[in-house]
């Protein structure tokens, strides 16, 4: 006798459903509560977060997605995306990019490593006795700079200053979020590493503190950042493939230098009397 087909395991999702004539999003009703309400930067990060963020975040969110808009296709990961679309197909490319920059050392995803390096700055300052964290901030990140090299999200490679904070920065301002609990250790933290250092903060570690103070956690901020630079891999790969250069997909001859071992003929083929 055969052995009982074992049931299968039920998988629930709050992602959505399909009605009839009303699709749900989250809870909500597509039609009545999100279309005409929410702006797409809402719409992404109720997909990161699962909950719905106000129109001022939302409109915040936009703003760091304009600052983050750097489209130089000389930098990587742009690279990448130029080398996949350079085959005709712009999606691939895109999907290619989404797919290298999870968990990267450089672009987006880097604003949720450096949220959590904040989080364990103020969990650490938090434990001293009241007073006495300005003097020790100082000897902490020394410590964490020698034991890690660099820190998460500081750092401007050829310039003095990351552009992209100071957009950032004028965004927190004009909507009154300069004073936020990591808005304002990522200042401390930053006057700091400039002085000791001179090491500015980049646009990971702004992006990282401003979500922080919106209440989402560091795997949320590398995932809202990615998704907010959607725009940068999507022009890259949409002119990459229309250009589609052959330089891209095969490099000519004469720029290649074969350094491995010499071609070797196998006995069989030099047997003539094989023939």
């Amino acid at each position: 006798m055969g052995h009982e087909p074992q049931p299968l395991e039920a998988l629930s999702t709050k992602v959505g459903h399909a009605g009839w004539g009303h699709n749900q999003h989250f809870g909500f009703d597509v039609g009545s509560q999100l279309a005409g309400h929410e702006s797409l930067s809402g719409l992404l990060a109720l997909a990161v977060c699962g909950r719905r963020f106000s129109a001022e975040d939302q409109r915040l969110l936009d703003d760091v997605a304009a600052a983050m808009t750097v489209t130089d296709p000389r930098i990587w990961p742009l690279k990448l995306t130029r080398l996949v679309s350079s085959y005709g197909r712009c999606l691939s490319a895109v999907a290619a990019v989404n797919l290298c920059i999870e968990r990267a050392a450089v672009g987006h995803w880097t604003s949720g490593d450096a949220a959590a390096m904040l989080l364990e700055i103020d969990r650490r300052l938090r434990a001293l006795p009241k007073g006495h964290d300005q003097g020790q901030l100082e000897v902490l990140l020394a410590r964490m700079v020698a034991k890690q090299g660099r820190l998460m999200g500081f750092g401007v490679p050829f310039r003095d200053e990351d552009e992209r904070v100071v957009l950032v920065a004028a965004a927190v301002e004009r909507y009154g979020r300069h004073e936020g609990r990591y808005w304002r250790l990522l200042e401390r933290v930053s006057a700091v590493m400039q002085r000791v250092c001179g090491v500015p903060p980049n646009i990971g570690a702004a992006v990282g503190a401003v979500c922080l103070d919106m209440g989402m956690t560091p795997a949320q901020a590398s995932r809202i950042s990615v998704a907010l630079g959607q725009n940068v891999y999507l022009a890259n790969a949409i002119e990459g493939a229309g250009q589609a250069p052959a330089v891209l997909q095969r490099l000519p001859d004469d720029c290649v230098d074969y350094q491995g071992k010499p071609l070797r003929r196998s006995p069989r083929t030099q047997d003539k009397s094989r023939r």
